[in-house]
Parts: C-alpha cells; sequence; structure tokens
C-alpha cells in the first residue's frame, strides 16, 4: 500500500505582465506549487490572498513596483496574514530599501533563486 502523496504548497504571484506571469507560474507549477496568479488588479488579489491563505506570496517588483509593495502592505494589515512568507522578486535596491521600511520581514530573491527558495520554506 502506498503512502497518500500530500498536496503540493500553494503560492500566490501577483505579477503584472500577463505573458510573463503565465511563463512564471507554469514553471513554479512543474517544480511542485500549486500557484494562483494575479496580473491586473491589486484589491481583488489581496482579497484571493486572504480566501486563499497560501504559504508564500510572490511579488514581482520587475513592472509596476508601487502594485506590488501596496499589495504587500494590505495583506500585511490583516493579523491572518502575518504567517506568510512575502517574497519580492527582482527589483532595484531603492525599492528593496522603500519595501523593507513598511515590509519588515520581507523576503527578496532574484528570478534564478526563486524556486530554491521556495523549497526552502516547506519544511
Amino acid at each position: 500500500m502506498s503512502s497518500p502523496q500530500a498536496a503540493a504548497p500553494t503560492l500566490f504571484l501577483f505579477e503584472w505582465d500577463a505573458a510573463a506571469a503565465a511563463a512564471r507560474a507554469a514553471a513554479l507549477r512543474e517544480a511542485g506549487w500549486q500557484v494562483e496568479l494575479e496580473t491586473s488588479d491589486v484589491a481583488r488579489g489581496v482579497r484571493r490572498v486572504l480566501d486563499l491563505k497560501p504559504l508564500a506570496v510572490v511579488l514581482d517588483l520587475g513592472r509596476r513596483p508601487s502594485y506590488s509593495r501596496e499589495a504587500a502592505v494590505s495583506i500585511r494589515a490583516f493579523r491572518a496574514s502575518r504567517r506568510q512568507f512575502l517574497i519580492f522578486l527582482d527589483g532595484t535596491k531603492d525599492e528593496h530599501k522603500r519595501i523593507g521600511e513598511c515590509v519588515h520581514d520581507a523576503i527578496f530573491v532574484i528570478g534564478e533563486t526563486l524556486v530554491r527558495r521556495l523549497d526552502g520554506l516547506r519544511d
């Protein structure tokens, strides 16, 4: 008798370019993650994060970094979200500094290290 497989952990991806989001979501699914994504509406994405309660939220800073910052601040405004990892993808040092001032537990990664960093959260 084989043991039941554990369900894939869920992450929520905020990426503001639909084509890039689809490609990144496919790669993350291939790496064993269940991926939900938002590409155009901060408020809708925040509501979905609060409903889904994913293990991690990945916020892309490559395009519209202010949208990702707004989403993170909105998510952190709710006590229920305090245990979710907020991972910011790419971006500049200035963006990292600005985000770090309002999201104190922000995690910053570059694209090539995202899957490895996410895998470290599963434990």
